[in-house]
């Protein structure tokens, strides 16, 4: 759902029990706008909110992959993997899957995990297949990707690709939020806006 800027704050606003139009003097500074310093944490609170928040809670906002191209980095009989170039709003991927696959795939194993160098070290057997697909996060040519590691062809397409993008405003002043987690969303914005005043 799309919410507006001026809906946010006001919400942000009275889980402050801050009234309509006060200002805040921070750290001996002019008094600035409460609103800005709300506007300024809002994409935070709601990137943090949807990265702890379970994946059927995130259906309302989630973006599609399907249509990005597919480029195949290693081919042999029964064993091949390739790579999509993910959108630049990439948060968290809900949902992958590739033709032939016994399931899909929900979370994307980042490089530091241990998970990652057993599925690149040149096993096999560690590498997945599609009854056991993997996907990987990687960086080719300064963009990230997620690397699929289980198709038995290169004939092989994309049936499934769901992810969450950042949250930011567009030109209307409107922002992306999964309804289920609004309220969430406002709670971690007001404490953001504790922290900035407080200190």
């Amino acid at each position: 759902m799309i919410c507006k800027s001026r809906e946010l704050i006001t919400a942000v606003r009275k889980a402050m029990g801050l009234s309509e139009g006060a200002g805040c003097d921070i750290r001996g500074r002019d008094i600035i706008s409460i609103d800005d310093v709300i506007m300024s944490v809002l994409p935070r609170a709601a990137d943090e909110t949807v990265l702890a928040a379970p994946p059927h809670l995130l259906a309302d906002i989630s973006g599609d992959m399907r249509g990005c191209d597919i480029y195949w980095d290693h081919i042999s009989p029964g064993h091949c993997y390739g790579h999509v170039i993910m959108p630049r709003d990439f948060l968290r991927l809900l949902s992958f899957a590739m033709s032939g696959w016994a399931c899909a795939v929900t979370a994307i194993t980042p490089p530091d995990d241990l998970r990652h160098t057993l599925a690149t070290c040149g096993v096999p057997a560690l590498e997945g297949s599609p009854g056991r697909p993997q996907c990987l996060l990687g960086l080719r040519h300064g963009a990230a990707v997620l690397e699929f590691r289980s198709c038995s062809d290169t004939g092989a397409r994309i049936t499934e690709a769901r992810y969450v993008p950042r949250a930011r405003f567009d030109s209307h002043g409107g922002i992306p939020v999964a309804g289920a987690c609004l309220d969430r969303i406002i709670v971690t914005a007001a404490s953001m806006c504790r922290q900035i005043i407080d200190t």
